[in-house]
């Protein structure tokens, strides 16, 4: 009996197994949206006018989307010009044979869920929206879908009534061999993803803090060897200007940024965000002065 007992455990565990390693196993409908999605890309923001902007408005951004744990899921993190906007989880649900999308940004607190089904060629997602009130449709739709771009288009209108095009989204890929990789992909818990971007955005202004200086002293003895010393140095305008100029965008890209984070204010996300955001800026702002000052004698790094 006992021997009929343990075979029968044995095969019981085993099957077990076995649907567990088939259950973890991305679905085909979870591959194909990781090899449409997955990479870096920049963007091109179409606005229709509206009552907010009666001309409407162009801008640009850029998205980075990888493989969630085991491949169940697609993550990406979406930045409009130049500062982190919004997450972005996708996974599909075997059982409903759908996909589901859950989204965040600055925009307002919580979480917007919506549900995504092939139709043809293009992939529709579809909402409810009722934070104003309304009961409103929010339809969004990726077409014209190619392995370096797609469009993705958010329309909008009463339920079961006509839709209206809010925002047509373009997406470019980027040579991924030419990206760098993200130096927190190994980061599991939303603390270690913390202290590492932290440690990002240091290197960063460590950085910048080096191109600065290099920059003052070559201003300076540039100064100094075509005038007095006695009358060079920091009393020069060129160089009270340039550091006018670096205070005063301290001071933007700390203010930005703290306004970036505010929606996730005391939530375990927010230093994230906030160093991701100064470490971006940062890096723009290396980008500028090499751009300005850089020439065939001068090299800043």
């Amino acid at each position: 009996m006992k021997t009929i007992l343990s075979l029968f455990l044995s095969l019981s565990l085993a099957a077990f197994a076995v649907a567990q390693t088939d259950s973890s196993k991305p679905a085909p409908e979870m591959e194909r949206l990781i090899k449409m999605w997955a990479g870096h890309w920049t963007t091109v923001e179409q606005f229709e006018p509206s009552a907010e902007m009666p001309q409407g408005k162009q801008d640009k951004g850029a998205e980075t989307m990888h493989r969630g744990p085991g491949g169940l899921s697609i993550i990406g993190d979406y930045e409009s010009h130049g500062a982190f906007f919004g997450h972005m989880v996708v996974t599909w649900i075997p059982k409903e044979k759908v996909y589901k999308s859950y989204w965040h940004d600055l925009s307002q607190p919580g979480v917007s869920i919506s549900t995504g089904r092939w139709e043809g060629d293009k992939l529709v997602f579809t909402s409810i929206d009722e934070s104003t009130g309304n009961k409103l449709e929010v339809r969004d739709t990726y077409s014209d879908i190619t392995p370096t771009s797609f469009t993705d288009t958010l329309e909008s209108g009463p339920f079961g009534g006509p839709m209206k095009k809010i925002l047509t989204v373009k997406y470019t890929k980027q040579n991924t061999a030419a990206l760098q990789k993200d130096p927190c992909d190994a980061a599991l818990t939303q603390a270690e993803m913390n202290e590492c971007y932290g440690q990002e955005f240091h290197k960063a202004d460590a950085r910048l803090s080096v191109i600065y200086k290099k920059l003052m002293a070559s201003m300076e003895g540039g100064i100094a060897s075509s005038r007095k010393r006695s009358d060079a140095g920091s009393a020069s305008p060129e160089i009270q200007k340039l550091k006018a100029a670096e205070t005063a965008w301290i001071n933007y890209r700390d203010l930005h940024c703290d306004a970036a984070q505010y929606a996730y204010e005391g939530g375990s996300i927010g230093p994230m965000i906030l160093a991701t955001c100064m470490t971006t800026l940062t890096g723009h702002r290396i980008e500028e002065l090499k751009a300005a000052y850089e020439n065939g004698d001068q090299q800043l790094e």
